[in-house]
């Protein structure tokens, strides 16, 4: 559906959890809307809230949150699978003014010697590369080298910081999604999505969507 402002995309959303609650037995937690930014999401919750605040009480919530948060919530649930257990942290690796990511960086320097990456400035920038491929649903893997080298380094070390850059979080989600095992009980129950935003999905995140709608009652 295209709609613009204005044009009654929420008042849709929610008559459509009117609908699947009051008239076709489906609890508030069988619900997911996901949107691409907090802004929006917070937003819809506010909604939510004034249109069903005293109706749902007791019944539940649905689950309303960006695409990067349920993915972040995926992995501190599942991530234990590829080395991301204990505390977990995400963070966009190639900050420039972000501490964390600069002490990463530098550490990470100390173990690259090859491909000619002599500088943090030119790993940042390969970096960058390997996140554009993340977020367009390609393993950085099976790029050249030094790209591939680094990106398996990059990942090793990221499990001994425990953490996940924040373009990568999305794929690795999606390879935990696809390769089954038991779903956390909060995922294994949504069968209702509701996805607002669309447009504003790269690849990765329109393929992780697909993948987690596959099974689901309606989309």
């Amino acid at each position: 559906m295209l709609a613009g402002p204005g044009s009654g995309k929420t008042h849709s959303f929610l008559e459509r959890i009117r609908e699947l609650t009051a008239n076709r037995g489906v609890s508030f937690e069988e619900i997911c809307y996901i949107t691409f930014i907090r802004e929006i999401a917070n937003a819809f919750r506010a909604d939510y809230d004034d249109r069903f605040g005293v109706q749902a009480a007791g019944g539940g919530t649905p689950r309303i949150s960006t695409l990067h948060s349920f993915a972040c919530s995926l992995i501190r649930n599942q991530g234990f699978r590829h080395g991301y257990d204990g505390d977990l942290y995400f963070l966009n690796v190639t900050e420039k003014n972000d501490d964390g990511a600069t002490i990463f960086l530098e550490d990470l320097l100390s173990e690259v010697n090859f491909g000619g990456i002599w500088t943090v400035t030119q790993l940042r920038n390969l970096l960058k590369e390997i996140k554009t491929a993340w977020r367009d649903d390609v393993d950085p893997r099976g790029l050249p080298d030094p790209a591939a080298r680094i990106t398996e380094l990059t990942l090793q070390f990221s499990r001994v910081y425990r953490l996940a850059d924040w373009d990568y979080t999305v794929p690795l989600a999606h390879r935990l999604l696809r390769e089954g095992g038991e779903l956390p009980s909060w995922v294994a129950r949504l069968k209702h999505f509701m996805v607002d935003e669309y447009q504003d999905f790269n690849a990765a995140e329109q393929s992780f969507l697909q993948t987690l709608t596959g099974r689901a009652d309606s989309v």
